[in-house]
């Protein structure tokens, strides 16, 4: 799938959670390797992160990171976490208040330090990596589609947890434990998958 940027500025534009089984990644042109290009994968975790991050200093031994008003507008209260690392010199560092409000830092003495400062976003506050599954459930019997496109740790999970069996056939007798056999369409002959679209 290709998506062109318009004029709205979005190439691809998902209203609601968007999901992928692979890497989401920035591809760019490697500056003086034609045969080459750079990827660089989105970092993942098992809470919708925020972050903000920077440079101060100390001052008779106190430093205030300001909180950026859009940081404060996205993320929730509760979960603001904040690193920071001394440059220069060894120095004892601590936090000494941390909120979307203000984080004051205090130290032994004056040095400069960078800072990290997360948090997570407050429309999904409540977000669990671990539910119910609803993207790997064959649709039929021999569903073309099922495992197109997944990861080999992927397959060899669905193997591991029984939807799939060691030929990469679905496994029917999960399929009817789990009740996926009783849907119209499970016996139905099989649709060819179309081949992967390739570049013009």
């Amino acid at each position: 799938m290709w998506g062109v940027g318009s004029s709205n500025g979005w190439g691809v534009y998902s209203s609601g959670s968007f999901g992928a089984s692979g890497a989401k990644s920035f591809v760019e042109p490697h500056p003086t390797d034609p045969t080459r290009e750079i990827r660089y994968a989105s970092l993942e975790g098992r809470e919708v992160g925020t972050y903000f991050r920077g440079t101060a200093h100390l001052v008779q031994g106190r430093a205030t990171i300001d909180v950026p008003e859009d940081f404060r507008v996205v993320t929730a209260a509760d979960g603001v976490t904040v690193q920071i690392t001394a440059i220069g010199e060894p120095a004892n560092l601590y936090c000494i208040t941390r909120s979307l409000d203000t984080i004051e830092i205090g130290g032994s003495f004056d040095v400069e330090f960078d800072y990290q400062v997360n948090g997570v976003r407050k429309a999904f506050a409540d977000f669990e990596p671990v539910v119910a599954n609803t993207d790997f459930v064959p649709q039929s019997a021999r569903d073309p589609w099922f495992t197109r496109g997944l990861p080999p740790e992927s397959l060899r999970r669905l193997q591991a947890n029984g939807i799939l069996e060691a030929d990469g056939s679905i496994n029917a007798a999960t399929a009817h434990r789990l009740g996926w056999d009783l849907t119209p369409s499970w016996n139905a002959p099989p649709i060819t998958a179309p081949a992967a679209a390739t570049g013009g």
